[in-house]
């Protein structure tokens, strides 16, 4: 007969997994009430459910050790994440190792095995793929956070960036240039549901405006952070025969794409053609015509993810309370966009 665990004990009492660990593991300053509590550890009797107490074990020797699981490390982007990273949590005694999960959910698994077998504190993770191996962390007691929040467990602790309203600020910034014919240039389906809320962002806008999103003017690219890519959806839409007159970019790179396609057809930019970009990398700024973009302030994601997992680690859990952090992203006006005229 299998062991039951917190989510059998959870699901039974209408809890959420994360009020049952901390009551199981006597988490400190948790703001559980005692009814709460009672409840919860009458069930543990009744279930006859023992904690993993390796786990538990493991959770509580200290290394003074934290890892960062990207994605990708040569995305250029996280670099100012990892300097606020090193700062905050060199300030606290702690250590970062970085590693890369190269897009592959099951190496993220495989490496946050890993790391805890060898005694790392907690980890801050860029999640992709199966959230199971999250749950059972949690479960465990072990400290992570992620970058943004996870679509199946969305009681997970996360920090990250107000991708709807960055949606919506692209949209809105080709709004005010006066572009009545506006498209979406997509990033991969389901990644990190950053994808879903930008496009939504994007539709809310419009709508607001009285516009219309054709769905030929709404493409998705198979992989973002890819120049060709972009191309490749800039030429679709602009030999389109009613075509965009602006265009939102999940990424900055799609965007430089964008602006290959505008150059092979002859189509000029801000003149013809509105154009932001998401990321505000350095590039922007350098380019023939600077390209806007949505600026993800990537140090202040470093350190406030940073900070509650120390919290996490330090006290079981983050202090104020909260389970999901935004940061606002703001927009960067640079002349791909045009003159506003709204």
């Amino acid at each position: 007969m299998e062991r039951p665990g917190i989510s059998q004990i959870a699901s039974r009492l209408k809890l959420s997994k994360t009020t049952v660990s901390r009551v199981v593991n006597n988490t400190p300053n948790s703001r559980i009430s005692e009814a709460t509590r009672a409840k919860v550890l009458a069930a543990v009797r009744e279930t006859g459910y023992t904690p993993n107490l390796s786990a538990r074990a493991l959770a509580r020797a200290r290394t003074n050790m934290i890892a960062l699981l990207f994605v990708d490390v040569t995305n250029p982007s996280i670099g100012e994440f990892v300097m606020a990273n090193e700062t905050r949590a060199g300030d606290a005694g702690f250590h970062t190792i970085l590693c890369s999960t190269r897009a592959s959910g099951s190496r993220e698994e495989q490496q946050c095995q890993m790391l805890r077998q060898r005694g790392v504190d907690g980890l801050i993770i860029e999640h992709l793929g199966d959230h199971r191996h999250l749950v059972r962390m949690a479960e465990d007691g072990y400290p992570f956070v992620l970058l943004g929040p996870c679509e199946e467990a969305p009681w997970l602790d996360y920090v990250g960036f107000d991708e709807l309203e960055g949606g919506r600020m692209a949209a809105r910034a080709l709004v005010e240039a006066g572009r009545r014919r506006i498209a979406h240039i997509g990033g991969q389906v389901g990644y990190h549901g950053a994808e879903e809320r930008r496009l939504q962002g994007y539709l809310d806008v419009v709508k607001s405006a009285g516009l219309r999103a054709k769905p030929e003017w709404i493409f998705r690219v198979e992989k973002h952070e890819d120049r060709a890519m972009g191309r490749q959806a800039g030429l679709r839409l602009l030999d389109l025969p009613d075509r965009p007159d602006g265009i939102c970019c999940y990424d900055d790179f799609l965007a430089l794409g964008v602006f290959d396609a505008a150059r092979d057809r002859g189509v000029r930019i801000p003149e013809e053609l509105s154009l932001i970009g998401y990321g505000d990398l350095a590039m922007c700024s350098l380019l023939p015509v600077p390209l806007a973009s949505v600026h993800l302030d990537m140090a202040a994601l470093g350190r406030e993810a940073t900070r509650v997992l120390l919290e996490k680690i330090e006290h079981g859990s983050a202090q104020d309370g909260r389970q999901g952090r935004l940061i606002a992203p703001t927009v960067v006006r640079r002349e791909s966009l045009g003159p506003m005229v709204n």
